[in-house]
């Protein structure tokens, strides 16, 4: 038996000793020195021993009386013991805290899970999930548009059309002479045998200190992989152009009837959930929609910084068709990845034919890293303003987004990402 207080022995044993006079009592146990347990047989012996006792009797241990009726305690006497009623064994409890962090855990691990799927699937459907954002992004540019035109009493259908019409005119327009331009800038002033000349000067003499024929080799396979690539014809290119043709002309279709009906779409959509979930479910789509609306607006910031950033070093290097380069520039924001690549590749090109190796790699230099302040910071913080999406959320999104879907998962990572914030947000309130 495990040591206890005196105080508390002592009352123990008070107690007990009255149950002493019932042998039949479970919870007691009466030890003498070797002698076996008191049984049945005993029980008048008892009787004459209980009838000798008037009072309580205590232990020796015990302050104040020691005896019972004045008679000292021998060590033969025997010694009454209490049997514990047996606790709860605690050792193996789990700690509230760890039961806690499990159930976060699986709950992260389904969540997880389902995220990953779904980017899987927003991939594999790509060439109806990319005309479909695409559509959206260039509704949330039209749409105030098209609400000014019927505030003045314009038809529905007429003012989405006008919208529509004047929105691509206005993109394809843009695009087009800015091409045309550094088209014809080319064809005018470039001297295609001078130039090559000159690299193949620069690539012995310069900082390369390539021999002749490592220089014929270099020429050779870039001569192959133009050649190959612009000629070669292939079922994957067949694809991939039926691929853009087809996005292309559903965007446009896509888009007409997001700016004509798109209210109308979500009302009927959330009338088909319950009356009492009806309200949050359209309040959900309309916070999604401008934080879709607030993500273009952050694209046109970015690339409005990066265009004059651009535009400024080709200045300064003294490149022509800077106002051009700037515009493509302005644009290629909207594409991730393939965008910068082909702006940057376009005035690298030109400022190599204009001015020459060494002026070429500076503005490539430059370009590449603009291209990376933009992505790193300049998008992300922007992006916080706009949709209301933390940096460090942003930077991940495009970078899972690319992981999973290339050039097409991270053009839809983002804006995903913000919808879905939105949404979930507003649902949550």
């Amino acid at each position: 038996m495990l040591a206890r207080p005196s105080s508390w022995f002592c009352r123990t044993s008070a107690r007990t000793v009255q149950a002493e006079d019932q042998p039949e009592h479970r919870g007691i146990r009466r030890l003498t020195d070797g002698a076996p347990k008191t049984t049945p047989n005993t029980k008048s012996k008892t009787k004459r021993r209980n009838s000798q006792r008037h009072g309580t009797r205590r232990h020796p241990r015990c302050s104040g009386a020691q005896t019972m009726n004045d008679t000292p305690r021998s060590d033969e006497d025997e010694v009454v013991a209490v049997e514990e009623a047996p606790q709860a064994d605690t050792r193996w409890a789990v700690p509230r805290w760890l039961h806690q962090l499990g159930g976060w855990s699986w709950r992260l691990l389904v969540f997880g899970i389902v995220a990953y799927w779904t980017l899987r699937w927003l991939v594999l459907l790509r060439a109806v999930v990319l005309p479909v954002l695409v559509a959206l992004l260039v509704t949330a540019l039209l749409s105030p548009l098209k609400k000014r035109l019927t505030d003045v009493r314009v038809p529905n259908i007429l003012a989405s059309w006008l919208v529509l019409v004047a929105g691509l005119a206005f993109v394809v327009g843009l695009i087009a002479v800015a091409s045309f331009l550094i088209g014809n800038e080319l064809a005018d002033t470039a001297q295609w045998e001078d130039t090559r000349d000159e690299l193949r000067t620069w690539l012995q003499d310069g900082p390369a200190n390539l021999t002749a024929a490592e220089v014929a080799d270099f020429e050779d396979r870039a001569r192959n992989w133009v050649t190959s690539g612009a000629g070669g014809v292939s079922s994957d290119r067949v694809r991939l152009l039926v691929e853009l043709l087809g996005g292309f002309f559903l965007s446009v279709i896509l888009t007409f009837f997001f700016v004509k009906d798109g209210t109308q779409m979500w009302s009927w959509i959330a009338d088909r959930f319950r009356p009492r979930r009806r309200d949050s479910i359209r309040r959900a789509g309309v916070d999604a929609f401008a934080a879709l609306r607030g993500y273009v607006r952050g694209v046109a910031i970015t690339g409005v910084i990066d265009a004059v950033l651009i535009g400024a070093i080709l200045l300064v290097a003294g490149v022509p068709l800077a106002l051009p380069l700037a515009v493509l520039t302005f644009f290629g924001a909207f594409f991730p990845i393939v965008g910068a690549t082909v702006v940057g590749g376009a005035g690298a090109l030109v400022a190599l034919v204009a001015n020459g190796p060494r002026t070429a790699i500076i503005v490539a230099a430059a370009t590449l890293i603009i291209q990376q302040l933009e992505g790193d910071l300049i998008m992300p913080a922007v992006m916080r303003r706009t949709v209301n999406l933390h940096p460090a959320v942003v930077l991940v999104a495009l970078a899972i987004g690319g992981t999973l879907g290339g050039i097409a998962g991270a053009f839809v990572a983002v804006p995903v990402a913000a919808m879905f914030a939105a949404g979930a947000a507003s649902l949550r309130v």
